[in-house]
């Protein structure tokens, strides 16, 4: 998704994967995230509600440790929808574990916390999440690219 960037091609096989295993939460993090890049934003919704209920419930192998990739999967839906300022909240909520195995996590939500305030028009501190998020050693590497683009010029949001 990340480096492909099609998600409409990567869906039936996101669905697939989860129907064959089910217990696997990255495929419904992944699924959730490919609805929301497709805006199809009740159905990532209703995928992120699965995940947080599973977590509440510490239903295996949904574990309390998984919290910050649910929050992240949230701003990432309300960000698409153009509801930045909840969108805002969830990423702050990601940011506040500063675990290793957050770590995937913590520098997309530097990235999109970046995005939002370009979008804003507040450049310097766009700029500075950017940073933040070239600083998260384990980052993600996709994560890690966007950032530096953006540096170098600020996001603009395409219309879909």
């Amino acid at each position: 998704m990340n480096f492909e960037k099609q998600p409409a091609k990567a869906l039936p096989l996101a669905v697939e994967l989860n129907k064959i295993f089910p217990r696997n939460y990255n495929f419904l993090f992944v699924l959730g995230n490919i609805l929301a890049d497709l805006h199809r934003f009740e159905e990532a919704s209703d995928v992120a509600r699965e995940i947080e209920k599973n977590i509440r419930a510490g239903t295996p192998p949904f574990v309390l440790q998984l919290q910050p990739r649910y929050n992240q999967l949230m701003g990432r839906i309300l960000f698409n929808q153009g509801e930045y300022d909840r969108a805002v909240e969830y990423f702050q909520n990601v940011l506040k574990d500063t675990s290793f195995y957050n770590a995937r996590s913590r520098v997309w939500a530097f990235v999109r916390l970046g995005m939002i305030n370009d979008i804003r028009k507040k450049r310097t501190l766009a700029q500075e999440y950017y940073q933040k998020a070239l600083e998260v050693e384990e980052g993600e590497s996709a994560a890690r690219i966007e950032a530096g683009k953006y540096l170098k010029a600020p996001y603009v949001p395409t219309s879909n």
